[in-house]
């Protein structure tokens, strides 16, 4: 199984030690079901290149275009990814049209919003991770920062920044995050991953969890 290597939902701390939401949930999901298996850590690109290889089973994948063109997804986790654009204090995004006033830094590797990822009259940046693009908004090299919000304000606090320091950001997708597996992983994996992932939500754990991380980003 593998974890989207990306602050606050896979990542390890100052002390070597891996955890995240959805590394946590993944894990217990794992226990629950089980099958033996492990949980990896790894960076978007090699994730999906993995899935798709069948090196891996199973992750938790918010429910992108591309998600949707190469696995299935087995069942909703019960929480959802607000993804869009964060802008600096002073930078009003009142619609779509805005983003073109500004310079955003957006992620290599980062899709969440088949328009927005192919939109070319946007002037943006490519950072290599969510944490440049974040440090680049606080020296003002950037007007704003796109991404999952929960990860960019997760990641913003560690760098000593408030709600002081954003404008409202512009929502473009509010995405379901699945248990996903690519296409081909045999019935009897999907089945007990997806059973023990449905009775994980029931007792409320998983909300537990995903809520221990979030609440950081609020």
């Amino acid at each position: 199984m593998g974890t989207l290597e990306q602050i606050p939902y896979g990542f390890q701390d100052e002390h070597g030690q891996v955890k995240g939401s959805l590394f946590e949930i993944m894990n217990e999901i794992i226990a629950k079901s089980g099958l033996r298996a492990t949980n990896k850590l790894l960076p978007a690109k090699r994730l999906f290149l993995e899935l798709k290889t069948g090196a891996q089973f199973c992750a938790l994948l918010a429910d992108t275009p591309l998600v949707l063109k190469y696995f299935d997804l087995l069942e909703p986790i019960g929480v959802k990814l607000a993804a869009g654009v964060l802008p600096k204090k002073g930078v009003k995004l009142a619609n779509y049209e805005s983003l073109k006033q500004i310079t955003i830094a957006v992620p290599l590797g980062l899709y969440f919003h088949e328009f927005f990822d192919n939109d070319k009259t946007l002037t943006k940046v490519n950072p290599p991770k969510y944490e440049n693009a974040i440090q680049m908004l606080k020296y003002g090299r950037v007007d704003a920062a796109a991404g999952a919000i929960a990860s960019l304000l997760y990641i913003a606090n560690n760098e000593e920044m408030s709600d002081r320091n954003f404008d409202a950001p512009l929502i473009l997708s509010n995405l379901d995050i699945y248990l996903a597996c690519f296409r081909g992983t045999e019935k009897t994996v999907q089945e007990a991953m997806q059973a023990s992932t449905v009775k994980l939500k029931e007792m409320g754990r998983i909300q537990e969890i995903y809520n221990q991380y979030i609440t950081y980003a609020k």
